[in-house]
């Protein structure tokens, strides 16, 4: 990326035109977590490399300027990625670790990880010791709060522990389903409350904290609908390459409910908030 690509995706941004993708490239896993919303569509076929390079070539190159490749575990598939990851300026693989990394040049790592070793296995299973032998120090760890890993404890020992393994964390809130039932919502309190821990956490850490205070802040109580920056700009597509609406999360998502950091990362940067831009060109370089 350059800065007439980072000027034009604030404007795209501002005009609430797609600039990315996100592509489910596969319903399968080698885990079977709590918080994933692939469990609300699984079962329907995939489709082939071949028919992927269609559907993404269809749409105009303004569209992509990046590809999130998300799954299911999208290294499942790596081989298929490899080939269709040249059709972006930039692409995000967002993968749980439990598989070898690959060392693709225009690519960076998002490994999800739910808190330290003891919690981490109670959420995911038994993965912790082959996703810390798989993570480089290139890549970024992606941090979802729930009722399991709220506590000051939990969030401080994850930054701890992976400040000087990889290049930063970034963090966000479970977002349920329409009828959810799995227990692990947080309230708006319980949502200010873990950011109070953060903000303690960033005068530490500083910048391996990706978030700004502010976007987290606005985790805690915007809700999104049709005005979603996210559902506006991000181009999510099924397994089947099939369109999915209000965003990324499709149409069993509660938007009232939304904790997700992108949304309000990409407001703050349509804002010209100068931290979200800074941590943006950080997200999409080596």
């Amino acid at each position: 990326m350059n800065i007439v690509d980072y000027f034009t995706i604030w404007r795209r941004i501002l005009k609430r035109k797609p600039i990315g993708f996100s592509i489910d490239i596969t319903h399968s896993c080698t885990l079977s977590c709590q918080t994933c919303y692939m469990k609300w569509y699984q079962g329907l076929p995939e489709l082939t490399a071949k028919d992927w390079k269609k559907v993404i070539s269809s749409y105009h190159e303004n569209h992509r300027y990046y590809g999130a490749w998300t799954g299911g575990e999208p290294l499942l598939r790596a081989g298929d990625i490899k080939k269709l990851i040249h059709l972006f300026k930039w692409n995000w693989i967002a993968t749980n670790g439990t598989l070898e990394l690959p060392h693709w040049d225009n690519v960076s790592f998002l490994v999800s990880i739910d808190g330290n070793e003891e919690i981490h296995n109670k959420q995911r299973g038994e993965c912790w010791s082959n996703i810390v032998r798989h993570i480089r120090d290139d890549c970024f760890i992606i941090y979802d709060i729930t009722q399991l890993n709220k506590d000051e404890k939990t969030i401080t020992e994850t930054v701890q522990f992976w400040h000087k393994r990889c290049r930063g964390i970034i963090f966000g809130f479970y977002t349920p389903a329409k009828q959810d039932t799995s227990g692990l919502l947080l309230s708006s309190e319980e949502r200010k409350a873990a950011v109070g821990i953060i903000k303690g956490l960033k005068n530490r850490y500083g910048g391996f904290i990706i978030n700004s205070i502010r976007q987290l802040q606005l985790c805690c109580h915007t809700p999104w609908g049709d005005d979603c920056p996210a559902g506006n700009c991000i181009v999510g597509l099924d397994a089947q390459g099939k369109l999915k609406k209000p965003c990324v999360m499709g149409p069993e998502v509660d938007c009232s409910l939304c904790g997700c950091a992108v949304p309000q990362f990409m407001y703050l940067v349509k804002s010209l908030d100068i931290r979200a831009i800074l941590s943006s060109m950080r997200i999409l370089s080596r």
